[in-house]
């Protein structure tokens, strides 16, 4: 029998060396305590508005970011030759009450940087949109598989990055701990002509070098 397997979902994960992560805490509370939060996907805790790519403290990382995305766009069909950052934001869960309900992002590729996970952190859960629950086989396969799986969880990880296609639902799960987890999420996309990328202010070459950044 000839198996086929039209689709999958590839999810790209790295690490960011030169991260640091006291640094990088110290300035996420700075915003915070500054700043009022707003509420989307969020359930308690804090999202800071998406501007954080706009932040000179944070332009080293968003360079490093989008030359790293390049894997991602390529596994996704693109060949980019600059990226553009949509938005970005920080949000803070703590206690045992915060999370983040379902939702998806706006962009081509989307994706989450951990900066703070102590012990009993809520995990990511990212959720295969080709699965419906009522499906009979749901629960009940003897082995777990991307056929049968309507969810994966991720363990948040100080220092890990992961990319996704950006209508891939995804959540945060209460952490079971009273502890305080910290994480950046962002919205990649493409600027599709020179004139595009002249008119934005948030692009990066893949070479790192600057479009029109403030």
């Amino acid at each position: 029998m000839i198996k086929h397997t039209p689709f999958t979902v590839d999810i790209f994960e790295t690490t960011y060396e030169p991260f640091n992560q006291e640094v990088t805490v110290d300035f996420c509370k700075m915003v915070s305590k500054s700043k009022p939060g707003r509420t989307l996907s969020n359930n308690n805790g804090y999202q800071s508005d998406d501007d954080l790519h706009y932040y000179k403290q944070m332009r080293k990382f968003f360079i490093w970011l989008t030359q790293s995305s390049k894997e991602a766009f390529h596994g996704y069909g693109f060949n980019p030759k600059a990226v553009e950052i949509q938005s970005s934001w920080f949000n803070i869960n703590h206690g045992l009450n915060s999370h983040n309900q379902v939702h998806i992002h706006d962009g081509i590729v989307s994706g989450v940087f951990f900066v703070s996970a102590p012990e009993g952190s809520g995990k990511l859960r990212l959720i295969n949109n080709g699965m419906n629950q009522l499906w009979q086989g749901h629960l009940n396969a003897e082995q777990e598989n991307s056929n049968n799986s309507y969810s994966i969880f991720i363990n948040p990880v100080p220092g890990k990055c992961y990319f996704w296609p950006s209508y891939l639902m995804h959540s945060v799960d209460c952490n079971t701990k009273d502890v305080e987890r910290i994480s950046i999420s962002f919205n990649l996309s493409l600027p599709f002509s020179r004139d595009d990328i002249q008119s934005r202010s948030k692009c990066f070459n893949i070479d790192g070098s600057c479009v029109l950044y403030v």
